[in-house]
């Protein structure tokens, strides 16, 4: 998502949700896009209409439980239940940096 107001009240809600938010940007190759949604599974995919439909072949064959558009002309509902009890060891986000492969080390 680019940065906005829904950028912003999207990170809030993830975090008080207690769920943890992966950044993607969209400037990205296709294939690292795909890559980090694959290995991060992602659950509730969060976006602006205009970012998926820029990225609708990345996005193709992806199963998610739940697909939030954000200024849509609908209201955001989501039906999965959400945890409320944070801890200090509770994940915040997980960042995908480019570093030598690309790929998280263990």
């Amino acid at each position: 998502m680019e940065p906005s107001e829904y950028l912003i009240v999207s990170i809030i809600g993830i975090l008080k949700s207690g769920s943890a938010f992966v950044a993607i940007d969209n400037s990205y190759p296709m294939h690292r896009k795909r890559y980090i949604i694959e290995n991060s599974n992602i659950d509730i995919f969060i976006s602006t209409e205009e970012i998926i439909s820029d990225n609708l072949d990345v996005l193709q064959n992806i199963s998610f439980d739940n697909l939030i558009v954000l200024n849509s002309d609908e209201d955001v509902l989501v039906d999965t239940p959400i945890s409320t009890s944070l801890t200090q060891s509770d994940l915040a986000y997980i960042l995908y940096t480019s570093g030598s492969t690309g790929v998280p080390k263990e």
